[in-house]
C-alpha cells in the first residue's frame, strides 16, 4: 500500500506542475502495471483539489491518431448488447435492454456485455446470452465506440499490453472503439447497476467519463472498472 501511496503521489506532482485542476489523467504504462485498479488507487491516494479520472491508452501515438475521429460515428450509431441468461442477472438484464433498445434511448453506439467471467491463459471468457465469448467473439466490437463489460476480471490484459493486442480491451481499441470500460477484478453486482445508471442518465454531461466519476462518488467500488481509450467519449450520438 506504501509503494502504491508513493506512486500516486509522485504521479500527482508531476501533473499538477502543468495542471493544478487536472481532471484526467491518461496513463500509457506496462502490461503487468495496466491490471492494477487505478482508478481506485487514485480515489485513495491522490492529493488534488479535483476528482481525477483515470483512463489507460496504448501509447500517445495511438492516442494522437485517434482523437481526431473521437467525436463521429463511422460505424454506427445502433447499441447491442449480450447478456448472460442466469437468473441471478435476470433483473439488470432487463434493465439495460430496456436502457439500450428503449423508443429513444439516451446513449448510442454502445455494446453492452455481462456474464461470470473466467480468466485463464491470459485472457477472460464471458457467459453470455450468445455462449462463452472466447477471442473470436469479441473481434466486431470495434465497430461501436463504447463497450461496457460487466464481467469479473473481462479488463485483464495480456502480456505484451495493447500494441500487442492483449486481451479484450486491446482488442477493442485496434479495431475502432474509442472507449472500453470492464473490471480487473470480482466485482459485487450492485456496483455494477450502479456504473450503469450513470451511463445512461438522460440529462447527465454527454462525456463517458464525468458519468463515471459520478458512479464513483455513488459506490467506490466502481474503481475496480478500469477504462480503456478516452474519457471524453461521448455517450450520446
Amino acid at each position: 500500500d506504501q509503494q502504491f501511496k508513493r506512486l500516486c503521489e509522485f504521479l500527482a506532482a508531476q501533473v499538477q506542475k502543468l495542471n493544478d485542476s487536472c481532471g484526467w489523467l491518461m496513463l500509457a504504462v506496462e502490461s503487468d502495471l495496466a491490471e492494477l485498479p487505478w482508478q481506485d488507487l487514485v480515489r485513495r491516494y491522490w492529493r488534488g483539489k479535483t476528482p481525477v479520472f483515470v483512463s489507460l491508452i496504448p501509447n500517445f501515438g495511438w492516442a494522437s491518431r485517434s482523437y481526431q475521429d473521437l467525436f463521429s460515428f463511422p460505424k454506427t450509431k445502433n447499441n447491442v448488447a449480450d447478456l448472460s441468461e442466469k437468473p441471478e442477472f435476470a433483473e439488470f438484464k432487463s434493465q439495460i435492454k430496456g436502457d439500450l433498445y428503449g423508443k429513444s434511448p439516451a446513449i448510442a453506439s454502445t455494446a453492452v456485455f455481462m456474464g461470470h467471467g473466467k480468466h485463464e491463459n491470459g485472457f477472460t471468457t464471458v457467459e453470455a446470452e450468445t455462449g462463452m465469448l472466447g477471442r473470436d467473439a469479441w473481434l466486431d466490437i470495434g465497430n461501436f465506440r463504447l463497450v461496457m463489460i460487466h464481467s469479473c476480471s473481462a479488463g485483464r490484459l495480456q502480456g505484451g499490453f495493447l500494441g500487442d493486442l492483449g486481451g479484450v480491451p486491446a482488442m477493442a481499441l485496434a479495431t475502432g472503439c474509442r472507449l472500453i470500460c470492464a473490471p480487473v477484478t470480482e466485482v459485487p453486482l450492485r456496483t455494477a447497476r450502479v456504473l450503469h445508471k450513470w451511463h445512461v442518465q438522460s440529462n447527465a454531461p454527454r462525456e463517458f467519463g464525468y458519468r463515471y466519476m459520478q458512479a464513483l462518488s455513488e459506490d467506490p467500488w466502481v474503481g475496480v472498472y478500469t477504462c480503456y481509450g478516452f474519457g471524453s467519449q461521448f455517450v450520446t450520438g
